[in-house]
């Protein structure tokens, strides 16, 4: 008697399981597909923003390391302009008030 009422439970249980499949078949079909889709998408779209990440870090190392070469080569020519301007002062007796301007001039072009 016991296999009859296993039998009749699993009758029941395949039955139920038809009647999802012919009312959800189609819609879990189109669910799965467009999980799939979006799946694909959300992989590429991730793939493109690591990419993009990367460009846009090198791309900033490089203009760091362009704007630290034009800042050397601007201090660079201020230190031998002041170095000029300090040997035109040393023919001729210190002016303690000219020395003072260009070290101030030397210091706003350093801070910019």
């Amino acid at each position: 008697m016991g296999n009859n009422k296993n039998g009749t439970l699993n009758d029941s249980a395949s039955r139920v399981e038809a009647i999802k499949d012919l009312i959800f078949g189609e819609n879990m079909k189109d669910y799965e597909s467009r999980f799939i889709k979006l799946t694909e998408e959300l992989e590429q779209t991730k793939t493109e923003l690591n990419e993009k990440i990367a460009l846009l870090s090198k791309e900033s190392v490089d203009n760091v390391n362009m704007l630290m070469t034009s800042l050397s080569k601007e201090i660079d020519g201020n230190f031998t302009s002041l170095q000029r301007d300090l040997e035109k002062l040393s023919d001729k007796k210190v002016d303690k008030t000219s020395l003072g301007n260009l070290l101030i001039n030397l210091g706003e072009k350093i801070k910019k």
